[in-house]
């Protein structure tokens, strides 16, 4: 992924490379950035996660964090074009499409990894 930022614009672009480098599935998005925002409840929840689930030599792992409220933004979507949800097979049709944020990010400690045990020994592709 790539990030540039051009005084209140921020741009991102990004490619996937795993597991289908091929698939030519990637991102371009670019917003103009507005005030301070309060959060909803739901945008709250949204930017509250305290862990994190990722692969590693064929294993999922949690890694636990720990961070304060991320300070949000409003932000204008100038540009969209995706392929990487529809990629995943994942269907974005929805009742009421989320505004867009932006952050500048928040200050995050991670805790020691653990392994997720995965009932009954099904296998995660």
């Amino acid at each position: 992924m790539t990030v540039t930022r051009s005084g209140d614009t921020v741009s991102y672009t990004g490619r996937r490379r795993w597991p289908d480098r091929g698939s030519g599935a990637g991102a371009a998005v670019r917003v103009r950035l507005g005030a301070r925002v309060a959060p909803t409840p739901a945008e709250t929840w949204l930017t509250s996660r305290w862990g994190l689930h990722t692969r590693v030599a064929g294993r999922t792992i949690w890694v636990p964090n720990e961070h304060g409220p991320w300070p949000l933004r409003a932000a204008e979507l100038l540009d969209l074009d995706s392929t990487l949800v529809g990629a995943c097979g994942i269907d974005l049709a929805g009742a009421e499409p989320l505004r867009p944020l932006w952050s500048p990010g928040v200050a995050t400690t991670f805790g020691w990894p653990s392994r997720v045990s995965v009932p009954g020994g099904v296998r995660h592709r």
